[in-house]
């Protein structure tokens, strides 16, 4: 008779396989989620730089209390989803057959603002309260351009802006 902890081994087992083939044995959803994705890189552009506006509304909206203890380690997790956001912007940007003048200049204070939001968050707690008004300012800048970027280049995100 088996017992539980053999039954248990074998569906842990079962269940490790499972994953296993499914995220090893085909292709990465990912690598070819980036070649066939829905076409208009314009509209992917706005869409990033929408969600990058929103991850920086959240560092910010986190960081506002200089916070210590489990919200410093919030605040470093909105601060890191910022940077990844603004390298999404970054790499619609790079795909882009032609050069957009006005999404590369947001991208150059989206890109300030992620490094100001990481050098605050390298010093220890106790001192970030000053570096953190300074990286405010750069981020509300970068959160502003990023509006009025969207607000001019498609209206379905710039209503999003009212929705955040």
């Amino acid at each position: 008779m088996l017992t539980f902890s053999v039954v248990h081994r074998a569906l842990l087992t079962f269940a490790l396989a499972c994953l296993v083939v499914a995220t090893g044995c085909t292709n990465s959803v990912y690598h070819r989620a980036g070649k066939t994705l829905a076409g208009d890189l314009n509209e992917r552009l706005t869409l990033r730089i929408h969600e990058a506006r929103q991850a920086g509304t959240l560092a910010a909206e986190t960081l506002k209390n200089n916070p210590s203890g489990l919200e410093a380690e919030r605040a470093e997790l909105a601060a890191w989803d910022f940077s990844r956001r603004v390298l999404s912007v970054q790499d619609v940007l790079a795909r882009l057959p032609e050069p957009n003048p006005e999404a590369a200049r947001v991208l150059e204070e989206l890109q300030r603002a992620d490094e100001a939001l990481t050098a605050v968050m390298e010093l220890p707690v106790s001192e970030r309260a000053q570096a953190w008004a300074q990286a405010a300012a750069i981020l509300e800048g970068a959160l502003a351009d990023a509006d009025t970027f969207l607000a001019a280049n498609n209206s379905a995100h710039a209503g999003m802006l009212k929705a955040d």
